[in-house]
């Protein structure tokens, strides 16, 4: 049988009918092993194969085992707005890595401050009412009044305990820690919830071995502030009728124990009782501006002549000051202040320019006119909204619409001890909004304190309750908290404050 040989340049391939090795007989005689297929002598020209190693798309991971990171929704945020940020994570399933879980995308953000040249002007529409809470009028503690009765309503907000320092009864004024029940938006007192959770009872420190306020009679607490963990204490002789008083300050050197903490004081804050009330944070960006990190303030109480007559705003840093030394003056510098003397104190220049009726006119609104500041306004508290160009200041007013009369017998028959609304019904919570680039001129020395106008004011929804005597900021969640003071009247026998929250949306928000 013909066998054909084929030379390849490689390799040798015979193909053979009779299956007989390439190179053998070509004759017909069969071979003893006919028909099977001989093991050849001639080694193998083809290539090896290695076998291909499988790709490893688990990228290291082991069979069922994860991965994260953090990721971010944008690369930039302006201030006050935060970073916002998500953990993600895939797996490794089936040899095969799972899609990352979650959204965001980006792998960094940085948050930058905002030009404050550009920021808005925050608005009272953008003031959102969330509801408001009860605090419980019973006892807690062991001194002589150890209760929320007619408190001066001043409050300070814990962020680590979600509560509320609270000062207590005006005969003693001891300060308490109370955690903040669910609140009830509500516009019916009744239906708040009423906390009763009293996370330290109340601490007693005026006219006690603990400290010397400074003060013996009159004695009234205006203003807390938690800072560091230390409780800060602003007050005022409540009756000071020489108004030369100058002590204005304590501190708790630890909040966490009011009861056996050191106390330090008194202090001497420059401005006195135009700046012993409220304080608040100065927001990051406009810090370096003003050259201070906190702004305080105060405008109410009795002896109209030693108070400024319009809220006002002075700047300190009391890290650097008050906290570093154990009592004695402090620096402040007031960049809104209105000293009850004719041209500085705060009256609508539009209506008033040439001041061509009196003082007493003004503030008592004999032409019906005044709707700015009158003899019955008080400002309690104050703040620059993070993220806008506002200065916020609340408080209280009356007299607008009828006038007011120096113990004179309103419209229900009552008569009035002192200043008092014509009508009973004309009197309200209050507001005034301040352009803060106005305050930074006073600080370049472009304007005077007094100087400063609000860009709006007017009256403050809030339930129809007047005498709002304190509140507090949270700066993390754009809460305020409102104290009024003896608002609480569901009780017969007992006059605590009222509480109210509101949201401070962004403009626009």
């Amino acid at each position: 049988m013909p066998t054909h040989c084929i030379l390849r340049p490689v390799a040798l391939i015979c193909l053979s009918l009779a299956l007989i090795a390439c190179g053998g007989s070509s004759g017909s005689e069969a071979s003893p092993n006919d028909g099977e297929i001989q093991p050849s002598n001639t080694p193998s020209l083809a290539p090896t194969v290695e076998p291909t190693a499988k790709p490893d798309l688990c990228e290291g991971l082991s069979e069922g085992e994860k991965q994260n990171r953090t990721r971010y929704l944008a690369p930039v945020v302006i201030a006050p707005e935060i970073c916002q940020s998500e953990q993600q994570n895939r797996q490794c399933e089936q040899s095969t890595l799972t899609p990352w879980t979650g959204s965001f995308e980006y792998s960094h953000c940085e948050q930058q401050q905002p030009d404050n040249a550009s920021l808005p002007l925050w608005q009272i529409s953008d003031m959102q009412y969330l509801g408001g809470f009860r605090l419980s009028s019973g006892k807690f503690g062991d001194s002589a009044y150890p209760n929320l009765n007619y408190s001066p309503a001043a409050i300070a907000f814990n962020p680590n305990n979600q509560s509320l320092f609270v000062v207590g009864h005006d005969y003693e004024q001891g300060i308490a820690e109370f955690a903040i029940p669910e609140v009830v938006n509500s516009r019916d007192p009744a239906e708040f919830n009423i906390g009763d959770q009293a996370l330290q009872n109340f601490a007693p420190f005026h006219n006690t071995d603990r400290v010397d306020t400074g003060i013996d009679n009159w004695f009234r607490v205006n203003g807390l502030y938690l800072l560091d963990g230390q409780l800060i204490v602003n007050y005022m002789n409540w009756y000071d009728a020489g108004g030369g008083e100058t002590d204005t300050s304590v501190r708790f050197v630890d909040a966490s124990d009011l009861a056996n903490s050191e106390m330090h004081g008194p202090y001497q804050l420059d401005g006195a009782a135009h700046v012993a009330g409220w304080i608040t944070d100065v927001p990051d960006n406009w810090q370096a501006d003003f050259g201070g990190t906190h702004i305080s303030g105060h405008a109410h109480g009795s002896i109209h002549s030693r108070l400024s007559t319009g809220p006002s705003g002075f700047i300190w840093s009391p890290r650097q000051t008050m906290l570093q030394q154990t009592s004695g003056p402090v620096a402040t510098e007031a960049l809104l202040d209105f000293p009850h003397r004719r041209a500085q104190m705060l009256y609508d220049k539009t209506l008033y320019g040439d001041l061509s009726i009196s003082v007493q006119d003004i503030l008592y609104n004999t032409d019906r006119q005044n709707q700015l500041w009158t003899a019955l306004s008080e400002a309690a508290f104050g703040v620059i909204i993070p993220g806008t160009n506002t200065y916020l200041t609340i408080g209280n007013s009356g007299g607008h619409e009828s006038g007011i009369g120096y113990k004179a017998t309103q419209d229900n028959g009552n008569l009035c001890g002192g200043p008092c609304s014509l009508a009973a019904a004309d009197n309200y919570s209050y507001y005034w909004l301040w352009r803060v680039t106005d305050m930074l001129k006073v600080k370049n020395g472009e304007m005077e304190p007094w100087d400063v106008r609000p860009y709006d004011y007017g009256k403050l929804d809030s339930l129809g309750l007047i005498n709002l005597k304190g509140g507090a900021y949270d700066a993390n969640t754009g809460k305020l908290y409102v104290a009024f003071k003896n608002a609480d009247t569901l009780n017969n026998y007992a006059r605590p404050p009222l509480f109210l929250v509101y949201q401070l949306n962004q403009p626009g928000g």
